[in-house]
């Protein structure tokens, strides 16, 4: 049926007021919704192929939840259908907009992405290098924020959000890299292994190590109830699923401040999120760090751009008519019961327009603080404008002028 044909079967169905309109050869079918003022590519909301044997279950399941007479009769099918199309049609946006958001970054180097590149240059030689010569090294680097595939194919990935790593069940690696560092073998069970040891080397303490990955971990020989063994380390963590090492990996990245970049394909299993397709997932590094009872005991302050802020010092941000307090213990930001590292990864995983959306905040101009010595609060961006002032010859004073950028 040609799409002429099927527009105008989709008109006479809505002015005639029929809910569903269903397409089908016996082996295919098509759901629509067509009392939605939409053509026929619009209104589309599920699909099933009944030549799948793999897929009968789940087939059933839908057909049942659209077609049953309880489910017709007191509205869930109508509800489901129009929930599922609202997704569909909210992806396909999303797809859209991403080229468009693409290009605009493109134009030239993002203003917070230059601030956390001083930083990091300070953090190394203690020297700010100069805003233009930043600005001009970014804008040689228009990939930037991309990472080599190492070798997979060209073909379309869903790339998912490091928020979403529980549709990451029924996955196999395709390729994997921490940091600088690939796996032993392209697998969950070694890419688990890589984060475990590489923060074991850096804290050399097992209970530390504990904090920070959530993982499961014994010293020594032990290989029952799901526990890998690992050699190198004389330890043993206990393997689970997918989307568990996801967030193991992810807190080792967060605290080793590691750039991590996954790529895997569903499985053909029914009960995965896309089979057949295949993913990317992206961490970076040095956000919050979720550890829930304590910080890691590594240092008795916290210090960034030559400013030191001791063990106790009080903070605070008051941001869209909120308030939000919090204390430095050991070298970390703790805020509402969460662990960061930076000024700006607090303020941005605590901050909301009056939307209710994510902002992204220069947290240097927003957090008050107030050391153990001080009487006054005052703004951590004093701070680091004062110590500026008496550097050290040859360093460089850079002040960069960056309030708010609001994602819709």
């Amino acid at each position: 049926m040609e799409i002429g044909e099927l527009n105008y079967l989709f008109k006479h169905a809505y002015d005639e007021g029929v809910d569903f309109l269903i397409l089908t050869n016996g082996y295919q079918w098509e759901f629509f919704l067509s009392k939605v003022k939409y053509t026929s590519k619009d209104n589309r909301y599920f699909s099933i192929d009944l030549t799948k044997d793999d897929q009968i279950n789940e087939n059933t399941k839908y057909l049942s939840r659209f077609l049953g007479f309880d489910s017709i009769k007191n509205g869930e099918a109508k509800n489901f259908a129009e929930k599922l199309l609202s997704q569909r049609l909210e992806r396909e946006k999303a797809k859209e907009m991403v080229e468009i958001a693409w290009d605009s970054l493109l134009q030239g180097p993002d203003e917070l992405l230059v601030e956390l590149l001083i930083e990091s240059v300070v953090n190394l030689c203690g020297i700010k290098p100069e805003v233009e010569f930043v600005k001009t090294f970014l804008n040689g680097k228009r990939d930037y924020t991309t990472l080599p595939s190492n070798g997979c194919s060209n073909d379309e990935k869903i790339v998912i959000s490091p928020n979403d790593v529980s549709i990451l069940s029924h996955t196999r690696l395709t390729s994997a890299r921490f940091g600088n560092f690939r796996p032993a073998k392209l697998n969950w069970k070694n890419i688990q292994i890589l984060a475990l040891t590489s923060v074991l080397d850096v804290c050399k303490d097992l209970e530390e190590l504990q904090h920070i990955s959530q993982a499961k971990i014994v010293k020594g020989y032990k290989t029952d109830k799901g526990y890998v063994y690992v050699p190198s380390h004389q330890i043993s963590f206990q393997l689970k699923s997918a989307p568990s090492t996801a967030n193991v990996v992810k807190r080792c990245a967060n605290f080793l401040e590691y750039k991590v970049f996954l790529e895997f394909e569903w499985k053909k299993n029914p009960n995965a999120f896309q089979p057949g397709k295949k993913g990317s997932l992206t961490f970076f590094g040095g956000g919050r760090i979720p550890i829930t009872d304590k910080p890691p005991s590594k240092g008795k302050f916290w210090t960034s751009n030559g400013v030191f802020l001791p063990e106790g010092t009080q903070l605070q941000m008051e941001y869209n008519g909120n308030r939000y307090f919090g204390e430095i213990e050991k070298n970390y930001w703790v805020v509402n019961g969460n662990i960061y590292k930076s000024p700006s990864a607090a303020a941005n995983d605590l901050a909301r327009t009056k939307e209710g959306t994510r902002t992204q905040l220069n947290g240097w101009k927003y957090w008050k603080v107030k050391r153990p010595e001080d009487k006054n609060w005052q703004f951590l961006d004093t701070l680091r404008i004062s110590n500026s002032d008496t550097s050290e010859p040859g360093h460089i004073d850079l002040n960069i002028e960056i309030d708010e950028i609001k994602f819709d």
